[in-house]
């Protein structure tokens, strides 16, 4: 990505703001551009050089949040050493990532991307040069993180230590023998 101008990032800092600000007070189809563009105090020609409509900006805000505590984290060598600190780790980085998030979607009314955030944990877990990137490596990813989002989602808090076990057992059984590329 280029690197952007300073009043550019200030710009979209702003309008992201303002979206998260408008967020709180009523759904993504109730806010208009006229209305997030008045708040961000910007025209609206000024958001439509970044984005397509105020869907896409919601999209981008989201995913942007999906992604952030996934990049920052730098634990994900334990997937492969430690998958049980690996999964507490994950857990509380994108814990920590919610309170942004759960007011983008508040009251369920768009619904996250988890093929975005699998992909983005399959690509940090290749960061880590520990095993191959190829095709069946993607699949055991997919299948444990999508497993982990599932389970983590359709049960309870007081289950979420068997939800862990049951994914760190998995990536026990399909990494055993994980070795450096």
């Amino acid at each position: 990505m280029a690197k952007l101008d300073l009043r550019v990032i200030k710009t979209l800092d702003s309008i992201e703001t303002a979206l998260i600000t408008l967020l709180k007070t009523r759904p993504i189809d109730r806010i208009t551009v006229t209305e997030l563009a008045h708040t961000a105090r910007i025209n609206k020609g000024t958001f439509y050089l970044h984005y397509t409509d105020i869907y896409d900006l919601y999209d981008q805000t989201l995913r942007k949040y999906l992604k952030k505590p996934i990049e920052e984290s730098d634990f994900f060598s334990d997937f492969f050493d430690d998958p049980e600190l690996f999964l507490n780790e994950l857990s509380g980085a994108l814990d920590a990532g919610f309170p942004v998030i759960d007011r983008i979607t508040r009251n369920g009314e768009r619904s996250i991307d988890y093929k975005f955030v699998i992909a983005t944990l399959r690509e940090k877990t290749f960061e880590t040069g520990r095993i191959h990137r190829d095709l069946t490596n993607e699949m055991k990813l997919t299948m444990i993180f999508g497993s982990f989002a599932v389970l983590h989602s359709d049960y309870p808090t007081e289950n979420a230590e068997q939800v862990k076990k049951l994914t760190a057992d998995m990536i026990r059984s399909l990494f055993l023998n994980a070795e450096t590329a």
